[in-house]
């Protein structure tokens, strides 16, 4: 009995722990971008064909066209880029010049789009959508490297208006830009379709006809038909968001397979339960028929086992709740590591189950101390 309800308690709280860091993941595991990225960006890869200028290593329109028609892809949408030269200034404080290039997608492929991120033909300020990515390179790279050169927060950005300047075969101009948001799906620098196209054919070389990058939407990043239909077309994708596709995927397999190693064990521990009873009424037969003879009531025999039981199952019951805020502290700090501001608190769900697990577990064992009592005590 004592190795049954050491084993009780083991299952009890691997259920117990599962189901606590399912609570405090919850809202990463059921967000769709949180670990799968279902925005990738696809290009071709860069040979010494394309160096010489023999081929093309960019997407048509019907290239563009026919990727949507792929089983694992939903949609797909290439970059509109400028095909003129930009240049960002600033005087002081920034003391920033820099050529950078313009990369536009529909409002709709776009995370965290502010209402803001508009333009029309005649306004002067065109608002423009950074990648996390690119601010951090900016930031910690860049900026340290150029002495006199602040690292600025992003609020700092979004409240500074910088000289945006275009060039190409059909004239200058000069306007006004403002950084209005940060991407963490597209790693570029993000202006709106609207200016783009505008600026290529009032100002550039004209209007795109091909796509350097194309970005598409899929429903499961970790889907493994998704990199087997880019490998087939020769389109080459950041493996590290095929990867990051499959986290979740993965760490909800993990999980499910704690909870159901952890059912396992409380369902072998309540059969076991069982079998030690009926071994106890078992060896204690001849006694039973004694006193059941002697005019003691099978409800007497009964209730005087069962609050034996009731008793023993008290034990493992209170290690559980010594043993849970133990157990997710040393988780916490073992998780920390990778997570400096994680919390991770105990949900009244989670204390509720070894207490429910408990009470059905006393149901069972009340109805096959009854059955077995009647059987031993009533039979030849």
């Amino acid at each position: 009995m004592v190795l049954t309800l050491f084993a009780l308690v083991i299952g009890v709280v691997v259920m117990a722990l599962t189901f606590n860091l399912y609570l405090n993941f919850e809202e990463v595991l059921e967000d769709k971008d949180a670990f799968s990225n279902n925005y990738l960006v696809v290009n071709k890869s860069v040979g010494y064909m394309n160096t010489l200028h023999l081929s093309s290593n960019s997407f048509n329109a019907k290239e563009v066209e026919s990727i949507k028609d792929g089983n694992t892809i939903q949609n797909a949408v290439g970059f509109s880029s400028n095909q003129f030269d930009v240049a960002i200034r600033k005087g002081a404080p920034f003391n920033l010049y820099s050529e950078i290039f313009l990369e536009a997608v529909p409002r709709n492929f776009v995370d965290n789009v502010p209402s803001d991120f508009r333009w029309k033909e005649g306004e002067n300020e065109v608002p423009i959508i950074l990648s996390n990515e690119l601010y951090n390179l900016v930031s910690f790279g860049y900026t340290p490297s150029k002495s006199g050169l602040p690292q600025l927060p992003k609020s700092a950005w979004m409240n500074t208006d910088f000289e945006l300047e275009i060039h190409g075969p059909k004239g200058s101009k000069s306007m006004k830009t403002r950084v209005v948001g940060f991407s963490d799906r597209i790693n570029s620098v993000l202006a709106p379709v609207e200016f783009v196209e505008w600026a290529n054919v009032s100002i550039g070389r004209g209007k795109q006809s091909e796509f350097s990058r194309v970005l598409i939407e899929v429903e499961d990043a970790s889907d493994p038909k998704v990199e087997k239909y880019l490998s087939s077309k020769g389109y080459q994708v950041n493996k590290d968001k095929l990867l990051a596709g499959s986290g979740k995927t993965k760490i909800k397999l993990f999980l499910s397979i704690l909870a159901f190693i952890g059912a396992l064990i409380v369902s072998l521990t309540l059969n076991s339960l069982v079998m030690n009873i009926q071994l106890l009424i078992s060896k204690a037969k001849a006694e039973l028929k004694m006193l059941f003879s002697l005019g003691y009531r099978l409800s007497t025999l009964f209730s005087y086992m069962f609050y034996g039981f009731i008793i023993s199952q008290l034990f493992p019951l209170i290690a559980i709740y010594l043993l849970l805020p133990f157990l997710n502290s040393f988780i916490e700090q073992g998780l920390k590591e990778f997570m400096p501001n994680l919390v991770m608190v105990i949900f009244t769900e989670v204390l509720a189950l070894p207490l429910i697990i408990m009470i059905l577990s006393v149901a069972v064992m009340a109805v096959f101390l009854k059955r077995s009592l009647r059987l031993s005590v009533l039979s030849d």
